[in-house]
């Protein structure tokens, strides 16, 4: 029987722009008015998001989804400080390197005839890495728990392409603890990232696609964000600001603060590290994927973006400002899966990103 949470109703006392008290009470319930709210931008342009019947339906709401007033008079978005791209050249070049084990395993997940043994070997020569890979695989997602003691036994009972794409969430988010950046929520960045690598993977494997490599897009296509948040904080500070106080999509109010986008920074990070080209491309094109023919199978990008719309749709962090991004509606008609696929990944997916989050104590 498939589960379904209860969206959380904004309070008085959440920040600017929380639901409006009046309009909750004249208008819906409040699960219907959350959702309402998290569809707005959709709603305000006159358009009915493709993935707002599915969000619906998974949460078993009845009623028709009334447009939230626009918000609040706040604060004009100004710019703090141009982000040029010198500064981000430089602020990217100042990261760490991954270690070397994760940019191997990521070409050698490229070779059709690699050998098992020979993956796990080249695991086991960092052993920071295995003790947290380990705790991983023997997560409850898995259902595995207790049976994964080597890097040998996770390859053989969970596969090469999980592990892999264990040891890049693992590696990433080692890059970047201890950073401070006012109103950037880290614990939620990284389960909105997890989340986003289950339905990007979820969705992969039903179109037959590569899902380790959905995973790794998924799980890094807001890179950008995090190293905003940690080479350029204060400028990362003002675009979330302009984001929250105006309302504002977050590229609108990236590009209004510090003129630039995650996106952009994100593309950067993803050479910076020698990611594969699709990747990259997906991290690049999340929020607008290239045009292709009519009939055209779906790329990486577009599975990449359907997955981000669906974990905003899910509501997974509760956050007063959640919005769903809007989407490209040639990308979303090239995904084409039927209402119960998509049914069965959101169920995946949130059922997926706790066991995960708990695994890494995030």
């Amino acid at each position: 029987m498939m589960s379904t949470p209860a969206f959380v109703q904004p309070t008085p006392s959440s920040p600017s722009p929380a639901l409006p008290a009046s309009w909750l009470d004249d208008h819906c319930d409040p699960a219907v008015a959350r959702a309402a709210w998290l569809f707005r931008h959709s709603l305000r342009a006159g358009e009915i998001h493709p993935a707002q019947h599915l969000i619906q339906r998974y949460r078993a709401l009845e009623g028709v989804l009334h447009v939230p007033p626009p918000p609040r008079q706040g604060p004009a978005c100004t710019a703090h400080a141009a982000i040029d791209a010198a500064a981000l050249e430089r602020g990217v070049g100042d990261l760490p390197a991954l270690p070397q084990v994760v940019l191997e395993l990521m070409a050698l997940m490229q070779d059709e005839g690699l050998h098992s043994a020979d993956f796990a070997a080249r695991i086991e020569c960092d052993q920071a890495l295995v003790a947290r890979t380990l705790r991983l695989a023997n997560s409850p997602f898995y259902g595995v728990a207790g049976r994964v003691g080597t890097m040998r036994d996770a390859v053989q009972v969970l596969g090469m392409g999980v592990v892999s794409s264990l040891l890049t969430t693992v590696a990433v988010s080692g890059q970047f603890s201890g950073v401070a950046c006012a109103g950037f929520d880290f614990p939620g960045f990284w389960k909105h990232a997890l989340a986003t690598g289950i339905a990007a993977r979820t969705l992969a494997r039903t179109l037959r696609m590569d899902t380790h490599l959905a995973f790794a897009a998924g799980l890094l296509h807001d890179i950008g964000r995090l190293v905003l948040a940690a080479r350029f904080p204060a400028e990362q500070a003002a675009a979330i600001r302009c984001e929250r106080d105006a309302d504002r999509p977050v590229l609108d109010a990236e590009f209004d603060a510090m003129a630039c986008d995650h996106t952009t920074v994100g593309t950067i990070v993803a050479r910076h590290w020698h990611f594969p080209a699709a990747v990259v491309d997906a991290i690049q094109r999340h929020h607008l994927p290239a045009a292709a023919a009519a009939g055209s199978a779906p790329s990486l990008t577009d599975v990449v973006h359907v997955a981000d719309a669906l974990v905003h749709g899910l509501d997974l962090l509760h956050a007063p400002h959640e919005s769903v991004p809007i989407v490209d509606i040639t990308a979303w008609s090239r995904v084409a899966l039927t209402p119960d696929q998509y049914m069965s990944i959101l169920e995946q997916t949130e059922q997926g990103v706790e066991a995960l989050c708990e695994a890494l104590a995030l």
